[in-house]
């Protein structure tokens, strides 16, 4: 029994697609209904003998045009074993005093397939990183991601001054809010003209993105994963991007205070292609893309830990 009297339901968020052994990956258990939010526990989970389980970090949403609220409890599992395996289906129980009695709410079981890291690579699961393996990661080459000399945009929009100036003698006749629009969209665009730091921040995801995309059918998507992430965390923090190695990318979160299990999970997965890249090993389609699925599913954690500032 979980403590949660009134009517609830429960559903489970896990990635679709291929895992891969060591790669951390966001499983979210959201329980939602009428009820006392207070009152409403985390679901009693059963051991998973093939991933390392931590969390949760718990999450309240207000469901609006009714009286229902949501608690999401986000877990972080790492794969252990290679193979194929079960995540469980996972009972709620609450009390319900319509039928005065207790209820019980499932999720359905699912298969989830791992296939195996690179032979001889250490596993470290997310929460376990410790200092002296961060600086035991050789230094990748120079060239792994171009440094960016000029990243501004729009040098070729001249016309917008004369805009502006042509713009002025009926701006003067807009009401209040639309002024403000106006006066908030010329802003933007001028930063993105004259501020080097501002334009890096505000492509850095869809970049980042891109390049994700490029990745899966690409020559060199080990190269273009480690060039998604250490180029996005460049852009956000408006560093070079050149030679950023697993471990430099982790101290540069740390810095900038970036939660244990986001800045781990990113360690994992530059690490992964950085071991793959050395033993000149070439992955399979499989592994490939479950990489891309793990920094694909990192972004918006990253990007949400390190845009905390320069809005327009």
């Amino acid at each position: 029994f979980s403590g949660a009297v009134g009517k609830y339901k429960i559903k489970s968020e896990f990635p679709q697609g291929t895992l891969m052994q060591g790669v951390p990956v966001r499983w979210s258990l959201t329980v939602s209904g009428e009820g006392n939010p207070d009152a409403v526990g985390a679901p009693t989970l059963p051991p998973i003998s093939w991933a390392h389980l931590s969390g949760p970090e718990m999450e309240l949403r207000q469901q609006t045009g009714n009286a229902e609220t949501a608690k999401v409890f986000h877990y972080t599992l790492t794969p252990l074993e290679a193979g194929t395996h079960e995540l469980p289906g996972i009972e709620y129980v609450y009390f319900a005093p319509v039928i005065k009695g207790y209820k019980t709410e499932k999720t359905n079981a699912m298969p989830v397939t791992v296939v195996a890291a690179q032979s001889g690579a250490p596993l470290v699961t997310a929460g376990g990183l410790r200092e002296a393996e961060r600086g035991a990661v050789q230094q990748l080459t120079d060239d792994l991601l171009p440094i960016m000399a000029d990243i501004r945009v729009g040098a070729g929009n001249g016309w917008i001054s004369n805009a502006v100036k042509t713009a002025l003698l009926p701006l003067l006749m807009l009401p209040p809010a639309a002024y403000a629009l106006f006066w908030r969209i010329m802003r933007h665009r001028r930063k993105l003209r004259e501020d080097t730091r501002y334009a890096r921040r505000h492509h850095a995801l869809p970049r980042a993105r891109a390049l994700l995309h490029e990745a899966r059918g690409n020559g060199e998507p080990l190269e273009k994963i480690q060039q998604a992430l250490t180029g996005f965390i460049a852009d956000m923090l408006n560093v070079s991007p050149a030679g950023i190695t697993a471990a430099d990318a982790g101290e540069l979160l740390e810095r900038n205070g970036c939660g244990v299990e986001t800045r781990d999970m990113l360690v994992n997965i530059l690490r992964n292609c950085e071991r793959a890249r050395y033993a000149g090993k070439k992955l399979s389609e499989q592994e490939i893309g479950a990489l891309a699925d793990a920094a694909v599913q990192l972004l918006e954690p990253l990007h949400k830990a390190l845009d905390r500032e320069d809005k327009p």
